[in-house]
């Protein structure tokens, strides 16, 4: 059988979930709105909901239907599956009507999948989790009745706190049920990291300190933070996304090659990349002016808004190469990427000491534009040897909505954890991120105009 059909079997497949109810608790929320039911619609347009799967959208004030769809704009056939139902934490009577309301709704009565995703913030999620637990909702009837919990990032402010939260977890959860949600792990740029290192020899064989000066991984985004003060102000830019996003795609980067691509080696080899990550300084932390003004933030808040940190790894491959690590609110462009440098080689055919040509750089742009480009060295066209550099690049096609939770929503009804970071991934970023603000001091902290600042160099 050809390669790309032994490939396209085990991977390329889309399977089309079995019946699945997906609870939303934060309906009415800002995540909701922008990304999880985007998502949700874009998997409706390509045939991967069960034509009898249902969408109960929670919120704790009492609304309306009508109200939410005019909110949330989605495509008729999506809409048809959704209902919506007030869920209080604090009444311990809401799981008994959640549960009612479930077994009203579903045709199978129960003995369909069901996933109960948390667009909350984990300090409220776990209150939810005791009632539904109590109320057996949490109960598996069956391996195909499987009930998934999906909880968004950050599960807690330092190590100690993720490690607390998932002990709890671990109380009223079989660790397959826990599904920890990044959502830049379902974006196809970063999964493609694994398929460019390890897919093709040009890479494969020099992905190491041996050729690799320097590795880049970058988040700037033009807009502050909008309505998400509230949560923004607890956690910052190192929790909000170093901890899960930055360091995640930096184990990605130098992580052994998986023996099997499966959940339990992909989790394996990248535990302990992230786990050989160490912070050598940080080189810039500061906050925008203006965001003390912005709705929920604390008057004197000192909350990081962008931080540029440089890393080293201890694994013996990686011995020397620079690891760098930026993100940023109100910076000067919107841009996401990931940069490998290569070491420059010496100038060809003359003796010239010390010379040595630029490196090459392979980039993966994430933000604006979804794409790949080459950097290499080759000759200027004309009569002489002169030589200059050449961007080889390719753009990808339109990508399906919902900025990767399309796809982390798919695979929670598949029951697929490969992308999911298990609790060891966690509490190993959550330390580097401790590592990193045990460096910070308020008086390093330094206040920039919006649009000023640009890391992307």
């Amino acid at each position: 059988m050809p390669f790309t059909a032994v490939f396209d079997e085990k991977f390329c497949r889309e399977n089309a979930p079995s019946d699945c109810t997906i609870i939303i608790f934060g309906s009415s929320g800002n995540l909701a709105e922008k990304k999880i039911f985007p998502a949700l619609d874009a998997l409706e347009k390509r045939g991967l909901l069960h034509p009898s799967s249902r969408i109960v959208a929670l919120s704790r004030r009492k609304f309306k239907l009508e109200e939410l769809l005019a909110k949330i704009r989605v495509s008729p056939a999506l809409a048809r599956k959704i209902s919506v139902l007030q869920f209080d934490p604090d009444d311990p009577d809401s799981a008994e009507r959640l549960d009612e309301h479930l077994r009203k709704i579903e045709p199978s009565n129960g003995k369909n999948g069901r996933i109960f995703y948390f667009a909350v913030p984990t300090v409220f999620s776990g209150s939810i989790i005791k009632l539904l637990h109590r109320g057996g909702l949490l109960n598996e009837p069956s391996k195909t009745a499987f009930r998934n919990v999906a909880l968004e990032k950050p599960l807690g402010e330092n190590k100690a706190d993720i490690n607390r939260m998932y002990r709890f977890l671990s109380s009223l959860l079989e660790p397959h049920q826990i599904y920890l949600v990044d959502h830049y792990l379902g974006k196809d740029d970063v999964q493609n990291i694994l398929m460019l290192r390890f897919a093709n020899r040009i890479f494969s064989g020099i992905w190491n300190n041996s050729c690799i000066e320097k590795l880049t991984i970058g988040v700037s985004e033009r807009h502050g933070i909008g309505g998400r003060g509230a949560y923004f102000d607890r956690t910052g830019i190192i929790r909000d996304m170093f901890q899960s996003h930055l360091l995640l795609m930096l184990g990605l980067c130098i992580m052994a090659r998986p023996d099997e691509f499966d959940v339990e080696h992909i989790h394996r080899n990248l535990n302990s990349a992230i786990e050989s990550i160490r912070v050598e300084k940080v080189r810039f932390a500061g906050q925008y002016e203006g965001y003390l003004q912005e709705q929920s933030v604390a008057a004197n808040s000192g909350t990081l808004t962008c931080a540029d940190i440089c890393c080293r790894s201890t694994f013996p491959g990686w011995h020397g190469v620079k690891m760098r690590l930026f993100a940023g609110k109100a910076m000067a462009q919107e841009r996401t990427v990931i940069r490998a440098s290569f070491r420059g080689e010496k100038l060809p055919f003359a003796d010239i000491p010390d010379a040595v040509l630029p490196g090459n750089e392979l980039e993966l742009e994430l933000k604006p534009d979804s794409g790949i480009k080459l950097q290499i060295c080759c000759k200027k066209n004309g009569p002489l040897l002169c030589l200059g550099t050449l961007s080889l690049s390719h753009t990808a096609g339109k990508q399906i909505s919902g900025d990767g939770y399309w796809r982390i929503l798919l695979a929670c009804q598949n029951c697929d954890r490969t992308f999911f970071p298990d609790i060891r991934m966690l509490e190993n970023a959550g330390a580097v991120c401790d590592e990193a603000e045990k460096m910070l001091s308020p008086e390093n902290v330094r206040i920039y105009s919006r649009g000023t600042l640009d890391f992307s160099a």
